[in-house]
């Protein structure tokens, strides 16, 4: 249930998490969750509550094992924003990002950066002229509807996720107009620098690989420098 990691400078920690385990497992991990966590699993319906404390308990572990502490020497806290960040009783502030699709739970987490992570399953594109209404600018759309008809759905599922990347990395939240977002469009080189409005801050872009078929995964990271490059940052996969 462990997952060792070990994380420097500069680095970021990719973790997938597997959402169904046995029964056993479940009970060790609703054992770590402090009150507020499991008062969020138990404001779930009973068919989520299982997967919501796998989650959440080994987001704990794996968040205590970056720095060091005991599960229950972690505390999650929240920048003004609504941001959530770690902060460990030996002085550890550790920043992380999460997200969910089905039975697989996504974690970054990093020492310095600030970092935003999304992934989506093709399977909620259900109404892809609705959902483009949702996601995407005019121009963002126009393009999508100018693509062969069978690209148009993954495009708009990285876009999907980009957009939510940047926004978890914010956190803003998607509240607040994933139409104002500018991304990447279409397919990227990891590492590739975008600004998602005219006078904001250059952000770094990967596209993760999912283990699951039908999976689109984006991550988003704070760029130091404009002449920073890809190279200076050590994505790790854990």
């Amino acid at each position: 249930m462990t997952i060792a990691i070990d994380l420097a400078a500069n680095s970021i920690g990719i973790v997938w998490i597997d959402l169904d385990v046995d029964a056993d497992q479940v009970t060790v991990l609703q054992r770590v969750l402090r009150p507020d966590e499991q008062d969020r699993v138990d404001r779930l319906s009973p068919p989520l509550q299982r997967r919501a404390t796998v989650r959440l308990g080994q987001r704990r572990l794996i968040l205590a094992q970056v720095c060091d502490v005991a599960p229950t020497e972690l505390t999650i806290g929240h920048y003004p924003g609504g941001k959530p960040h770690a902060v460990a009783s030996n002085g550890d502030n550790v920043e992380f990002s999460s997200s969910h699709c089905g039975d697989l739970g996504l974690i970054a987490v990093s020492r310095e950066r600030i970092v935003g992570v999304d992934v989506e399953s093709a399977s909620e594109l259900f109404d892809v002229p609705r959902i483009t209404s949702w996601v995407a600018t005019d121009l963002e759309a126009m393009q999508i509807d100018a693509l062969p008809i069978e690209r148009r759905p993954s495009t708009l599922l990285q876009l999907w996720t980009r957009k939510e990347a940047y926004l978890k990395a914010t956190g803003e939240g998607i509240g607040n107009g994933v139409r104002n977002v500018r991304v990447p469009l279409g397919d990227v080189t990891n590492g590739q620098r975008f600004a998602p409005s005219s006078h904001g801050q250059e952000w770094m872009l990967y596209s993760l690989a999912c283990p699951r078929v039908g999976l689109e995964a984006s991550l988003v990271i704070s760029s130091e420098s404009e002449h920073e490059t890809p190279s200076a940052i050590d994505l790790r996969h854990f």
